[in-house]
């Protein structure tokens, strides 16, 4: 999962209702069984995000993604479906 908000509506809820939404129509409609989102280590906020939506930070992968020509860690998150893990069956 990615998402952006624009400079001048930070704050407001857009970034938690878009990942609320996105997560509900990814486990209801698609039928997924989990989500995954990753962030730089230093944004708090989007981290924030995620935990209020259920989230669970997982791990860290060391040089995840080039970014203006550097290798950059991200933290991991995940949320899982609700209901009976298919692990268990």
């Amino acid at each position: 999962m990615g998402y952006w908000v624009r400079g001048d509506r930070l704050r407001r809820g857009h970034a938690t209702t878009a990942v609320r939404l996105a997560v509900a129509h990814a486990f209801g409609r698609l039928g997924l069984h989990r989500v995954q989102a990753e962030t730089l280590p230093e944004n708090v906020a989007s981290q924030r995000v995620l935990e209020r939506n259920g989230f669970v930070r997982f791990g860290t992968a060391p040089e995840y993604l080039r970014i203006a020509g550097e290798w950059r860690d991200h933290v991991m998150f995940q949320v899982l479906a609700p209901g009976p893990s298919s692990s268990s069956a």
